[in-house]
């Protein structure tokens, strides 16, 4: 393998050795329309399944608690928390905003900035 194959999938591998900011965004953005399915489907990813429940044990089920989801991605753990009852969530990511509306439909990623002006989260 070389300096840019560091797995069997050449998408990670992009996104694995991309070597600067631009490198990593187009990787994804090129990923952006299969991302969900692959991640799910192919990987059997679950861990934003797993994330979310151990934040419901650890908030003692406290589903009107004020959430920032740092790093939201996709916004795969907002959905599961969405589902345990929780519903006052903001997201934020690494990515352009207007990018990621236009990728993805999930509730919580629609607000531009955050639902909670000059609130206190509870949880990051």
């Amino acid at each position: 393998m070389d300096k840019n194959q560091i797995s069997n999938n050449e998408t990670l591998d992009k996104v694995y050795t991309a070597e600067n900011h631009n490198e990593l965004m187009d990787a994804y953005k090129s990923w952006a329309g299969d991302y969900d399915s692959d991640l799910l489907g192919s990987f059997g990813y679950v861990a934003h399944i797993a994330s979310a429940r151990a934040l419901d044990r650890a908030l003692e089920t406290q589903t009107n608690a004020v959430i920032l989801d740092a790093g939201s991605g996709t916004g795969l753990v907002g959905e599961e928390l969405k589902k345990l009852g929780y519903t006052t969530m903001d997201a934020l990511d690494y990515r352009d905003a207007w990018e990621l509306l236009s990728m993805y439909d999930t509730d919580y990623l629609k607000n531009e900035g955050t639902t909670c002006k000059m609130c206190s989260y509870r949880v990051l």
